[in-house]
């Protein structure tokens, strides 16, 4: 396996996926680690960091994280084509949100853990218990809904590739093929008869 390791695209998630799964979905996510979405990736960054620091809280919160700082919007204006653009993009705005009304906003799908703990969701049965239980303290002092989005999101893609992969041997067969009714030999009517 380890050789298999030294040729793979996403080395370090991989051992990331090794590091936080349990031993029996290994394998199954290290499939998954080797094809991985940029979401999937920084979901996987934040989880490494939480495990580092043992679940507590380090990361400083962003000043301006909703929006774009002013330092952000000029941050080249003396190319003129990204002068322009910036400008056309602040004075370019739609009327339609005021005359018919803007379109509701989505409920993410991690505000979940607002209601329920993370150790109590299912999704958490893929990691190991002491990952588990350093990821729940990091969500309870955490106050940013971004890195809480990238670990919701990352620990559902993991518990989705493994119960997707769960059922190896199929059903189908279990009622038909050797079903004992379907193996029964009922009496000869003839040899009833002839008694």
């Amino acid at each position: 396996m380890d050789k298999d390791l030294t040729n793979a695209a996403n080395k370090k998630y991989i051992v990331i996926v090794k590091e936080i799964a349990q031993p029996q979905f290994t394998a199954k996510l290290v499939e998954w680690a080797q094809r991985l979405t940029e979401q999937h990736k920084k979901g996987l960054h934040v989880i490494k960091f939480v495990v580092d620091l043992r679940g507590m809280k380090r990361f400083k919160k962003n000043a301006c994280e909703e929006g774009l700082s002013s330092s952000e919007i000029f941050s080249d204006v003396k190319n003129m084509p990204n002068a322009k653009d910036v400008f056309r993009k602040m004075t370019n705005t739609t009327q339609y949100a005021k005359q018919f009304g803007a379109r509701p906003k989505e409920l993410q799908d991690f505000k979940v853990l607002n209601k329920k703990p993370f150790n109590k969701l299912a999704i958490a049965q893929v990691l190991k218990p002491n990952i588990v239980a350093m990821i729940s303290r990091w969500l309870g002092i955490n106050d940013q809904e971004k890195f809480t989005e990238r670990i919701f999101n990352t620990v559902r893609e993991m518990f989705t590739v493994v119960k997707n992969l769960l059922a190896d041997v199929p059903t189908s067969q279990e009622f038909h093929a050797n079903h004992i009714d379907l193996e029964a030999k009922p009496p000869r009517f003839d040899k009833i008869l002839l008694q």
